[in-house]
């Protein structure tokens, strides 16, 4: 039979990680769970469901950390959760048909974002490539990304994620961004990145000039433009940068044409810019 292991690195993640492993404990053969510092109830909560866990020397590198992760499963397949994420759906058996019919193949999982923007909470979703066949790494500092050529298929998981509501980690994320960016300074994927924390941060003006970067950098093909585009045009509303969006949404209307977050995005960006100048854009 093939076999799958829950994959994780953790510090200290009492207040999530029972729901986490709660979700995935029918699905996987096995979890694998790497600490990097806890000093709360993490470990002990990792143990009381079974799992393996071993330590790691925080070393400033969500890769290292993963890669050293993955290295300890001795599973066909490997499902990468973090301690803020949750399966929501009914998705065992999708999951073992999945494995059992493909070995080199890499599954994308939807995840559903939860943040706070202005003061109300909203929601976004995108699909990661989380369910890895065994010797796929990770490369990255941080927002680590999957280093394969394998194709990438979307499979029915979907997973919660509440983790920016409750823990502000951005300052710790945009300082390790910015040691990438200082490596290979025009990396489309950081700058996007860099870019998300700014405006988490609420720092739209920064995160418009990183979006912008990323998006001319960016390939028509990267897994993550759909995201990118999204962010950016929210940013752009926010900063009421309209002439540059309705460069944007020109350019991209025809691509993004089944997108209903794209089309939501250019319904708020349209309101706004017509409020902004009645007389102007209204005729």
């Amino acid at each position: 039979m093939t076999t799958l292991a829950l994959v994780m690195i953790v510090k200290n993640e009492e207040r999530h990680l029972s729901r986490c492993l709660q979700s995935v404990k029918g699905i996987v053969d096995e979890m694998v769970i790497v600490d990097t510092g806890s000093t709360d109830r993490t470990k002990e909560i990792a143990y009381s469901f079974g799992a393996k866990v071993f330590d790691f020397v925080w070393v400033n590198d969500f890769s290292a950390a993963r890669n050293y992760a993955l290295e300890k499963s001795t599973s066909d397949w490997n499902l990468v959760l973090d301690a803020d994420e949750y399966i929501i759906n009914d998705c065992g058996n999708i999951i073992r048909n999945f494995i059992e019919k493909n070995d080199k193949v890499i599954g994308r999982i939807k995840r559903i974002d939860e943040f706070i923007q202005d003061g109300e909470k909203r929601y976004a979703q995108s699909y990661l490539s989380r369910l890895l066949p065994k010797g796929v790494k990770y490369v990255g500092r941080i927002h680590e990304q999957v280093e394969s050529n394998l194709p990438r298929e979307n499979v029915d998981i979907e997973v919660y994620h509440d983790g920016y509501v409750y823990t502000d980690k951005t300052d710790r994320n945009l300082k390790l961004l910015l040691l990438e960016l200082e490596r290979d300074p025009l990396n489309d994927y950081v700058l996007y990145q860099v870019g998300k924390q700014y405006k988490l941060q609420q720092q739209l003006q920064q995160a418009e000039l990183y979006f912008e970067k990323s998006y001319h950098l960016a390939p028509l093909g990267s897994w993550y433009r759909h995201s990118l585009i999204i962010d950016y045009l929210y940013t752009i509303i926010g900063n009421k940068s309209f002439e540059k969006g309705l460069k944007l949404i020109e350019t991209e209307r025809d691509r993004f044409a089944d997108s209903p977050d794209f089309h939501f995005a250019c319904g708020l960006f349209y309101m706004d810019l017509i409020f902004s100048n009645v007389n102007k854009y209204i005729s």
